[in-house]
């Protein structure tokens, strides 16, 4: 398999000397294409910052980051843009979702920046989405009207709906009960047997344990890497 996502000594240091933060201690990280990878450790150990810097959502102090072979230090911000809307879809343990605006209309917001889908296509391309996380009977409801677990299956249909070749989840069952959160896993497992990249941070082993690769982390390090054997 060829890795999608490489990362080679990724430092993060927020603050300046004496009273700097290393969030990111010399970090190297290799993803396959079509690996469900979850990154774990205690809250502060950096697996957050690390998911933002895979997925460009911010910039490493020191290192590299490429994506599908691309180094993102040679693109321009508009690219680097670009690149994010297409390559990587994000799921976020808050979902957000725009309050005031339907599921279908969440679902088709990514949609305005990506010019490889058709205008006349995007409205179908959304509503296939919800369908395919079980949604349908959903469209035209606002957040409000929709449970915890159907909000995050909106989030997931959104970061679907552009055919990313990666997921990006950051603790995606944070705010969900234990049945929510389990469907939501499922979810995620099943898009990855149809060939998705997959990767889930957590800081619940339990959720971790259900994908086939758990990175540990401990004060902003790689401490442990290990990968289920195949059945």
């Amino acid at each position: 398999m060829k890795p999608i996502i490489q990362a080679e000594n990724l430092r993060k240091i927020y603050g300046e000397p004496p009273s700097e933060t290393i969030a990111l201690d010399n970090v190297s990280l290799s993803i396959n294409q079509g690996e469900f990878s979850a990154i774990v450790g205690p809250s502060g150990c950096g697996k957050s910052t690390l998911m933002h810097i895979l997925g460009f959502l911010d910039k490493p102090t020191s290192g590299k980051i490429l994506i599908d072979g691309q180094k993102a230090e040679d693109l321009h911000e508009n690219d680097l843009a670009k690149l994010r809307n297409q390559k990587i879809g994000f799921v976020f343990q808050s979902f957000n979702l725009l309050d005031r605006t339907s599921s279908l209309n969440n679902v088709l917001l990514p949609l305005q920046y990506n010019s490889q889908i058709p205008a006349s296509e995007r409205k179908k391309e959304a509503e296939k989405k919800l369908a395919d996380v079980g949604l349908s009977d959903r469209m035209g409801n606002y957040p409000s009207q929709l449970s915890g677990g159907e909000q995050q299956r909106v989030a997931i249909a959104r970061a679907l709906v552009c055919n990313p070749a990666v997921i990006l989840a950051d603790e995606p069952t944070g705010n969900l009960d234990s049945k929510s959160g389990s469907q939501i896993m499922s979810l995620l497992k099943s898009l990855n047997q149809k060939g998705k990249t997959v990767v889930v941070v957590t800081h619940d082993l339990a959720i971790a344990k259900k994908t086939k690769r758990i990175i540990s982390m401990k004060d902003g390090k790689i401490i442990s890497d290990t990968k289920k054997n195949k059945k």
